[in-house]
């Protein structure tokens, strides 16, 4: 199979890697910085408390729509070269590894982008150093902070809630917005591609007509299009999922007009007809008329 097969099959064509690449064609222009509890604490003026904890939050933000892009542009790639090697159990591991990140993306992102336009008036008084009352969105910071750090913290340790990952179950259905359905079918069929288990035998092996089992000649080709087949819209879907939560967050935060967390391709991609921009557009409406 090759690139233009794989792009085909899976149906985004539209997306990567041209799309991908706009946005992270230049990663190496951002940094971030977040200051220490403790220097936190000895800030006096109230508009620098404000400021530096919105704009930590917009940081958190930018950061984490940005390496949602990158982790699902890595996992495109592995799917891509293991399709063009034929390697069908290094497909349906990528393929399983982007359905993960897809839903790990959605489940923080979800309501990312609408509590950053419904706090837009307030947080960009406050990261412009303008703020005269005390904000705080443990919502908000909660979902970023489980977005970069949440793992599977050992027995015994200690850890904060928002460090703890879910089951994958309770991501996928996140992504799914129910609890079964083709992603949770999809997931199920991948797992049992990559654990040493019968589906990641048998796909080697066919019975002849004389009754003895042979190896099969080159079967992974044939494998990995039929995976594409049954699994293709899945795919499409977590790219363009990932895709929409990131690229509305990061023309959000364009919105806030800081040169820091600027992203000129959130504005030069269109969003005209993406549900969830018309959403944020219309919440956003009464305070952009202001700035």
């Amino acid at each position: 199979m090759n690139a233009d097969d794989f792009l085909q099959l899976t149906g985004i064509e539209s997306y990567y890697p041209v799309l991908l690449d706009r946005f992270l064609g230049d990663l190496g222009g951002y940094s971030y910085s977040y200051m220490a509890m403790e220097d936190f604490a000895r800030l006096d003026a109230l508009e620098v408390r404000q400021r530096v904890y919105w704009f930590e939050i917009l940081e958190r933000a930018h950061c984490g729509a940005l390496t949602s892009l990158l982790r699902l542009q890595r996992w495109l790639e592995a799917m891509r070269v293991a399709a063009e090697s034929e390697n069908y159990l290094n497909f349906a591991a990528a393929f399983r590894g982007l359905l993960e990140a897809a839903a790990d993306s959605r489940y923080s992102f979800g309501d990312v982008p609408r509590m950053l336009a419904i706090g837009f008036p307030v947080i960009f008084e406050a990261v412009h150093g303008r703020s005269r009352d005390l904000t705080v969105s443990p919502e908000l910071e909660d979902a970023l902070i489980h977005f970069s750090h949440a793992r599977r913290v050992s027995k015994g340790e200690q850890a904060p809630e928002t460090h703890l990952a879910r089951q994958m179950k309770e991501y996928i259905t996140r992504l799914q917005g129910a609890e079964s359905g083709p992603f949770h079918d999809a997931y199920a069929d991948l797992c049992n591609i990559t654990h040493p288990a019968a589906d990641s035998i048998l796909y080697l092996l066919e019975k002849g007509q004389d009754g003895f089992i042979r190896f099969q000649p080159n079967p992974d080709d044939a494998e990995i299009r039929a995976l594409c087949g049954g699994g293709g819209t899945v795919v499409r879907f977590c790219v363009a999922e990932t895709m929409a939560y990131a690229a509305v967050v990061l023309r959000l935060l364009n919105r806030f007009d800081l040169s820091e967390l600027h992203t000129p391709a959130a504005d030069a991609v269109s969003l005209h007809n993406l549900p969830l921009w018309q959403e944020i557009s219309r919440l956003l409406a009464p305070s952009q008329a202001k700035h």
